[in-house]
Order: C-alpha cells, then structure tokens, then sequence
C-alpha cells in the first residue's frame, strides 16, 4: 500500500515537472531563437529592432509578470521617415523613424501583450482576453 502511493506521487511530481518544463522552457527556445519572422529586420532597422526590444523588455519587467513571460517576438517593424533625431530611450545610431510591434509571450507560448515601440515611445495593450474581461 505504501508501495502504490509512492509511485501515485512520484508520478504526480514528474507530470507536475513536464508541464514546468514544457512551459517554460520549450517557448524560450522557440521564442528565443527566431525573436522575428525572416526577412522582417534589415540592416539598417537592426539597431532599431534592438532598442525597441529593450524598451518593450523595461516597460513588462516588474515581478510577476517576469515570472509569466517566456518571450518577446518582434511582429512588425515599418520604417515611417527618413528623418533623423530619434528621442527613444536607449538611442542606438540609426538613421530614420520606425514602428514596431513586439509580442510578449507567457506559459505555453500563449500572447500575453503587444508593445507598441516609435521613435518617441513605447505602450502595452495587455490583451484583454487574458483577464476574463466578458459582456
């Protein structure tokens, strides 16, 4: 009797370990090592795409929801002008005006927000769905 309910629990422990390893873990490489689709980040809007991956990592960077995230991916990314004098926090050395739209994932690879990054700022839409928020 004392044999099964061993077995019953460490069964339960290496489910509970999966499901924490397959949450965690398995989105941080996909997410990780494709942060945008092919072809998305040229040379030029490469500084760019990296200032305003900082910036969407500062605004979500508060405890828990740090411990929610498994990562970001940048979705789009529009030059706007050829203007120069960007004001963005974290100023890199690119030439022109951009927008962009990151991703940020949580467990399971589920969308937890999209950060949308210009020149001049960067806001959170948390996505509503995420809070049972119904009619």
């Amino acid at each position: 009797m004392e044999s099964s309910r061993r077995k019953v629990l460490s069964t339960v422990l290496i489910i509970f370990l999966l499901m924490l390893f397959g949450g965690q873990v398995i989105p941080r490489v996909f997410l990780t090592v494709s942060p945008a689709p092919t072809g998305l980040i040229t040379t030029d809007s490469r500084e760019f795409a990296q200032a305003a991956l900082a910036a969407a990592h500062d605004l979500t960077n508060n405890p828990l929801e740090v411990a929610m995230q498994t990562g970001y991916r940048l979705q789009t990314l529009q030059k706007t002008t050829d203007a120069t004098g960007c004001g963005m926090v974290r100023v890199a050395n690119y030439t022109g005006h951009y927008t962009a739209v990151i991703r940020v994932y949580t467990w399971f690879g589920i969308p937890y927000a999209d950060i949308n990054v210009n020149c001049d700022s960067a806001t959170v839409q948390r996505l509503p769905w995420l809070f049972f928020i119904g009619e």
